[in-house]
């Protein structure tokens, strides 16, 4: 049985249920009635199936003329050559006769040229849109004549280059504000990653007018409710609402971790559990970090928020503390060996703090059964990571180790 026979013998079935309830009163009757009409509708509003061979007419039978004339009506030659002239040309144009000119010449004319440069080159994307729009208007001109009538609607091609057009300007906001950010670094590296920050959030508030004003332009001009594309019922309703509050919070703790200035990419950073490392990534939703066995963990935000963090290349001092266990029978010559290891770490290391703002020890601490315990700790003007603290830290270990020598003394 054909599908066209199928869909006969339904609506017959339906048409005979209405006759036999219409004789059951007129509460049964509408309700059938209603029933029957909104199959009806769901039979009738096939996506493919009974609407390929009208297309298919529609392409055999069409009426060439109608298209010609109304092609030769709205479409000029003048038109096309103009915008691609505009897009494909013109900046060639002026690139040609300025490389022939000498390099005095050029060097003179450079600010003039690298103006009218970029008006050009802006001139030359707007007319490669405009292009674009001119071909959406010819296709929509050809749809109309070979009969759809639903491409007959007269905003179509304005939404459509209004939609082009402000993609393409919020773009060039977005081009114009990474530029004025990137000039700022120049200026000021060590804002970089701050800047950084600022040009996601700007992103994001650039995205998300130019999403709104979208929606508008859709909704208005081409009678699109965007209240339709979310009408997915109570249970895709509640499941919609609860994966995206899980998205918002993670994205709203995003937010708050990048605009609070605590941690930016390329810091190393020690969270309350002990784990460290560098951060690679500062995600909307998760974090990023690189652990020193180069093995990296992704962090949610969320949990993220709520954690202690040392971000340690902010630190501009860093500590090296060492316990010593000396032998009870050395413990006459130890004053002289705290002193010779203070002498021994200031010669070693040009960086130490000795201006009493941080500790400079080395001094006894403890007593035990056949021991004296000290304790060394000194602290410089070199952050506690990279290179530069472990070479420092080893040159103190160093300096220790030559004042024990000095005085013929050993650990314990």
């Amino acid at each position: 049985m054909t599908y066209t026979m199928k869909k006969a013998l339904f609506v017959s079935i339906l048409n005979l249920i209405l006759a036999l309830a219409s004789a059951n009163g007129e509460n049964g009757h509408s309700m059938l009635h209603d029933m029957g009409d909104s199959i009806r509708g769901m039979v009738s509003g096939n996506i493919l199936a009974g609407k390929i061979k009208p297309l298919i007419r529609k392409v055999l039978h069409l009426d060439r003329t109608v298209i010609h004339g109304a092609l030769r009506e709205s479409v000029h030659i003048e038109d096309i050559l103009f915008l691609v002239c505009a897009g494909w040309i013109f900046v060639p144009a002026l690139n040609l006769p300025y490389s022939q000119l000498p390099l005095s010449a050029r060097e003179s004319l450079a600010d003039y040229y690298h103006l009218i440069r970029l008006f050009l080159v802006h001139v030359q994307q707007v007319a490669k849109l405009a292009l674009l729009v001119y071909f959406v208007d010819i296709v929509k001109i050809v749809l109309t004549g070979m009969g759809f009538e639903s491409f007959n609607n007269a905003e179509f091609p304005i939404a459509f280059a209004q939609v082009v057009y402000l993609l393409w300007g919020a773009n060039r906001i977005s081009t114009i504000k990474k530029y004025y950010i990137r000039s700022f670094i120049s200026e000021h590296p060590d804002s970089f990653g701050r800047m950084k920050i600022i040009n996601r959030l700007a992103d994001a508030a650039i995205g998300g007018i130019t999403l709104t004003v979208i929606m508008g332009i859709l909704q208005v001009k081409m009678g699109i409710a965007m209240s339709s594309l979310f009408a997915l019922g109570s249970a895709g309703t509640l499941a919609i609402g609860l994966a995206s509050q899980g998205i918002a919070k993670s994205v709203i703790n995003g937010l708050l971790l990048v605009s609070s200035d605590r941690i930016y990419e390329g810091d190393y950073v020690r969270f309350g559990n002990g784990k460290e490392g560098t951060i690679v990534k500062l995600g909307w939703m998760e974090t990023v970090l690189r652990g020193s066995d180069e093995i990296t963990v992704n962090i949610p935000n969320t949990d993220l928020i709520s954690t202690p963090i040392s971000n340690l290349s902010r630190i501009r001092y860093s500590q090296v503390k060492q316990v010593l266990r000396f032998s009870l029978k050395d413990r006459a010559i130890l004053r002289d060996v705290m002193e010779s290891i203070k002498e021994e770490v200031q010669l070693a290391c040009p960086e130490i703090v000795t201006d009493g703002s941080r500790p400079f020890l080395a001094t006894l601490t403890n007593y035990g059964p056949g021991f004296v315990e000290a304790t060394v700790d000194f602290h410089f003007r070199i952050r506690p990571v990279g290179e530069l603290y472990w070479e420092n830290r080893q040159r103190v270990l160093w300096a220790i180790d030559a004042a024990l020598k000095r005085h013929d003394v050993e650990l314990k």
